[in-house]
């Protein structure tokens, strides 16, 4: 009986969820969203678009001020559907784009216009489209290996092996690229098997490649890892560079996200060690102090970090990325910033878990943007451009230097976290702007978050508004939780876990700035559900719900004030299907069908179709 009453309990919860979910899903309405980008191997990226039944995402070259010519088109599932690749024709690319979308209205899954149905999507009295500037056009290791002659196998290599998408999304690479004479010099029976199994391909093909980008001037004789994980023995003589012996015969072949080498023959990796030879000769890898001190360069930071107490931390079994300042940048600090430090270990360990984080973050994890939390609890910032990547604006000059227990990247800058700046002249200065309260403890500050903190308090969650972050949390007031109907929130504070779940939907995992949503468009939340920011009269929404502050600093993260308590959808499978994932982008460009007309829109929902005047 008690199992029959708890079941319907949660039913009648679910059913007061469902009756008042409307406003959530009123955000899922018709809408597309892009910014100003480069056109990369002839496609362009839309953020976010979302659509209430099947459709098309159409991009229009620019006429005049107004969407033109169509140069490009990808199917669009209903629902919201997050960075769409749209291959477009190079010919037709404007120094304005339009983004729109359209109906698929007629046959589904053909593009019919404007010969047929399928014509743009109205809101109102417009047209559903977002206009993006083309900031410049770009070619990624992929595409120029393609344009290059003489490469033709090892471009079906590569679709074969499945690593086009991967090796068009790395940051930074240099690929050492078999000619075709060179495949041709393999066994036509090796050859043949090799293309014929993709995962021994990706393996052979990745051993061609090293996770950085360098030019044949950076090339020096040693050892590098590919990305396959293997090392290559690099030979720098007189001007003349041999990779595991073979020749690079056409240097520095460039593109936006690196270098491309041509060699003469095909690399092959070396077999792996079987468990047996393991068994025979095991081995342990240098932890992260013992591969640092065995480099040479970093007895400044090896003192420090005795200093600081952190050594059996560092030679430890739990993995860690160390971001780890030379010698001459420890040297670039001022002489009493440096000496302060190293008299108040305190202070000096906060500065040093500034630069680790958790886990093994190697280079070619790195994406442009990324943001990760140190083990200072305060973030840090990474940026891949120009085949380079900094953190906090310093640059790595020295990649993936890996030890038993994690990876060193070698910077040329001390990084301080922000209570510790270059300009304080004393430890006791640098520390003295304490860290901010908890969004616990600010949020009871404001007075305007009785019911939110006792709700969090109730499900469980007060211990995770205090930890060390970082979160967001989109925060109704006291106001909207009371416009909730009286019977929803009384069962909601009876029932913890329900309860549990609806707070987890108001936080993100990261912390996410105002400025940075509407360009992020998305972002999944603790609970695992989708939150969709848009904009609209210069204000920010999530959910449909108003931003009505935003930006409130804590020392673990950021609350944005909202209007409305957001309400997570129903966990069915019919539900579920409304993050519906982006389709894969593909190599062949869309013709761009000529003499198109205007596009003439449909309205949402109640679609009216008009024909243009000279049709």
């Amino acid at each position: 009986m008690l199992t029959r009453n708890r079941l319907i309990g949660f039913v009648l919860v679910a059913a007061l969820l469902l009756a008042a979910a409307p406003a959530v899903f009123a955000a899922f309405s018709p809408e597309v969203f892009a910014i100003n980008q480069p056109v990369i191997d002839n496609m362009v990226r839309v953020t976010r678009a979302t659509t209430d039944g099947p459709g098309w995402l159409v991009i229009h070259a620019d006429d005049g001020g107004k969407p033109g010519p169509i140069i490009g088109h990808a199917a669009l599932p209903s629902g919201i559907n997050a960075n769409v690749y749209v291959t477009v024709d190079p010919a037709g690319v404007t120094d304005v784009l339009y983004a729109m979308l359209h109906t698929d209205a007629d046959k589904v899954g053909e593009f019919e216009y404007p010969e047929g149905d399928d014509a743009p999507v109205m809101q109102g009295d417009k047209i559903v489209m977002q206009k993006f500037e083309v900031t410049g056009i770009e070619t990624t290791v992929v595409n120029q290996i393609a344009q290059e002659e003489g490469l033709t196998t090892l471009v079906s290599a590569i679709e074969a092996a499945g690593l086009t998408d991967t090796l068009r999304k790395e940051a930074a690479v240099t690929i050492f690229a078999p000619s075709d004479a060179a495949f041709a010099a393999l066994p036509k029976a090796d050859l043949d098997a090799l293309l014929a199994d993709p995962a021994q391909l990706a393996d052979v093909l990745a051993y061609h490649v090293l996770p950085v980008s360098l030019p044949a001037a950076d090339l020096e004789t040693g050892e590098q890892t590919s990305l396959q994980g293997s090392p290559l023995l690099i030979d720098v003589n007189n001007g003349a560079v041999t990779v595991n012996g073979a020749a690079v015969i056409t240097p520095d072949v460039a593109a936006a996200n690196g270098i491309v080498h041509i060699i003469d023959t095909v690399l092959m990796p070396p077999p792996p060690v079987t468990e047996d030879a393991e068994a025979a000769a095991p081995e342990v890898a240098p932890n992260l102090v013992d591969t640092a001190a065995a480099a040479g360069s970093f007895t400044t930071l090896l003192k420090a970090v005795e200093a600081a107490g952190l050594t059996d931390a560092l030679a430890g079994a739990d993995p860690l990325t160390v971001f780890a300042p030379s010698d001459d940048a420890f040297a670039a600090l001022p002489k009493e910033t440096l000496d302060a430090l190293l008299a108040d270990p305190e202070a000096l360990a906060e500065v040093l878990k500034y630069h680790i984080l958790p886990g093994t973050v190697m280079a070619a994890d790195v994406v442009d943007g990324m943001s990760a939390a140190s083990l200072s609890g305060q973030p840090l910032t990474f940026a891949a451009q120009n085949g380079g990547i900094t953190v906090n604006g310093a640059k790595i000059v020295t990649p993936d230097v890996t030890a038993g227990n994690g990876v060193i990247h070698v910077i040329d800058q001390v990084l301080m976290p922000p209570a510790a700046t270059p300009e304080a002249t004393t430890v006791e200065t640098a520390t003295a702007a304490a860290p901010a309260d908890t969004i616990a403890a600010v949020a009871a500050k404001s007075g305007q978050f009785k019911t939110l903190l006792a709700a969090a308090e109730a499900a469980g969650l007060a211990d995770a508004l205090n930890g060390s972050g970082p979160l967001t949390v989109f925060a109704p007031t006291d106001e909207a939780f009371a416009a909730l109907p009286p019977d929803l929130l009384d069962a909601l504070l009876k029932n913890p876990a329900a309860l549990k779940d609806l707070l987890l939907y108001h936080v993100v995992l990261d912390k996410l700035p105002a400025a940075d949503l509407p360009a992020a468009g998305i972002a999944t939340n603790a609970q695992g559900n989708l939150l969709v920011f848009t904009t609209g009269d210069d204000k920010i929404f999530v959910n449909g719900a108003e931003i009505l502050q935003p930006d409130i600093e804590a020392g673990n993260g950021l609350i944005h004030v909202i209007d409305e308590v957001l309400l997570p959808p129903p966990s069915t499978g019919e539900e579920a299907a409304v993050a519906s994932p982006a389709p894969a982008p593909t190599d062949t460009p869309t013709p761009a069908p000529t003499n198109t007309p205007t596009p003439v829109p449909r309205r949402s929902r109640r679609p009216t179709r008009r024909r243009p005047a000279d049709q």
